[in-house]
């Protein structure tokens, strides 16, 4: 939110220019990672023949990876003079990210499903003590 924050002081009673960045963060998050999820578990189940499940997971990781050096590295960057780019970038990255997440963990759940039941229960417990929606939903508000 600090990131965020219009660094000019406006004169009282206006707006202040980012104002709508900052009270709807949330609401731009969440449908920057639900809208790349749908449509990118729809394109791994497309290309389940075509691409082999490890060319998958290794890439998925790698982007993960990649997009997690630039939030890194957008922690020490001075963005107050470019608060709506870096909104932008932001965004853009939890595209990327949802996206990559969502290729990589439905192709662990695709390659498990080749194993026996008891070796993929660890898999299904642990999706189910620590669901992937409850991670998005730590960043919500309380009022929403």
């Amino acid at each position: 939110m600090f990131k965020l924050r219009n660094s000019s002081s406006p004169a009282t009673g206006e707006d202040p220019e980012g104002s709508d960045i900052l009270n709807y963060f949330e609401s731009y998050l969440a449908v920057a990672s639900t809208v790349p999820s749908m449509l990118c578990l729809v394109a791994n189940f497309l290309l389940v023949n075509r691409v082999a499940v490890h060319i998958r997971v290794l890439a998925s990781l790698t982007v993960i990876l990649a997009i997690f050096m630039v939030i890194t590295a957008l922690v020490k960057v001075d963005t107050s003079s470019w608060t709506r780019g870096f909104f932008a970038v932001t965004i853009v990255c939890m595209v990327i990210l949802s996206g990559a997440s969502t290729v990589f963990s439905s192709s662990i759940y695709g390659m498990t499903g080749s194993f026996p039941m008891r070796n993929s229960q660890a898999l299904i417990s642990e999706d189910l003590l620590c669901p992937g929606d409850a991670k998005m939903n730590k960043h919500q508000s309380p009022r929403s």
